[in-house]
């Protein structure tokens, strides 16, 4: 008798640091679109055939023994390839407190779980305890799950490594291309053109990512640093420094300033001409 997705119902075990969500095991997976992401953080392991994971803009294959990480939120879609696609799944679920923790980032992995983690029996085992009916097998199965999160946390951490290397080109990418284009009109759209045509939404994960900040707050950062430069070292007026500095208007300008400045551009003039020179 084939097995059927389960999904628990909410109980005590649900305020664990690690739970199970929702698993399946030998599931002849059917094609699913999730134009908003996924509510919980999926692990997806192709045990026979082969899938097709879509996201942002790339397509990537899934052939037996690939296992993917689909973080929180990012919208993507998956399906069989021809000649059907068997996998195991499991939806984690995490406390508030643990998932600042997990160390796999906000961007899809795609990885080859080592054959000594036994991905197909751990799955058997928490999907025996799940269905069981019994809450504290669901505890086991909590405690199944944080072992082969630990058991994969050496493959996940190696995804993130290789897609590392690319995302700091891709980063420095950017940057570079901030640097040149701050003084004028500077778009999202333009940075991600720059960067080969990626999604504004992985261009924000990519600053969030390695600066900590929105791409939009890194740009006004950038052109308050050029402004005060301007302001200590030339006698441009404040309209000008603001126009130079990327600034639609003066008023904008003085908004932005206001943020990160207690006094006001005229006054950082005077206390700070000649102090760099």
């Amino acid at each position: 008798m084939p097995k059927v997705n389960y999904y628990p119902p909410a109980d005590r075990v649900f305020s664990m640091p690690v739970y199970v969500r929702g698993i399946g095991v030998g599931h002849q997976q059917e094609p699913v679109c999730r134009e908003r992401g996924n509510m919980a953080i999926e692990l997806h392991y192709t045990v026979a055939g082969c899938g097709v994971l879509e996201y942002e803009g790339r397509r990537q294959l899934l052939p037996a023994g690939t296992m993917f990480y689909s973080p929180l939120s990012v919208p993507h879609s998956f399906y069989a390839a021809p000649g059907g696609w068997t996998v195991d799944w499991v939806l984690v679920g995490l406390s508030e407190e643990t998932l600042p923790l997990l160390p796999f980032g906000g961007e899809f992995l795609i990885f080859q779980p080592r054959a000594e983690v036994q991905t197909t029996e751990r799955f058997d085992a928490m999907y025996r305890l799940m269905t069981s009916g019994s809450e504290q097998n669901r505890v086991r199965a909590a405690a199944k799950l944080y072992d082969l999160l630990c058991e994969l946390a050496v493959d996940l951490e190696r995804a993130v490594e290789k897609r590392g290397d690319g995302s700091r080109l891709l980063m420095q990418t950017a940057v570079d291309f901030v640097e040149r284009s701050f003084g004028g009109q500077l778009t999202l759209a333009m940075i991600c053109e720059a960067c080969g045509g990626i999604s504004e939404q992985y261009l924000c994960r990519l600053f969030r990512r390695h600066t900590g900040l929105r791409p939009t707050e890194y740009i006004t950062r950038r052109r308050l640093e050029y402004a005060r430069s301007l302001l200590a070292h030339t006698s441009l007026p404040v309209t000008e420094v603001a126009a130079q500095s990327g600034f639609d208007s003066a008023s904008y300008f003085h908004r932005q300033w206001k943020r990160f400045e207690a006094m006001t551009p005229s006054e950082y003039r005077r206390t700070h001409t000649g102090l760099f020179t």
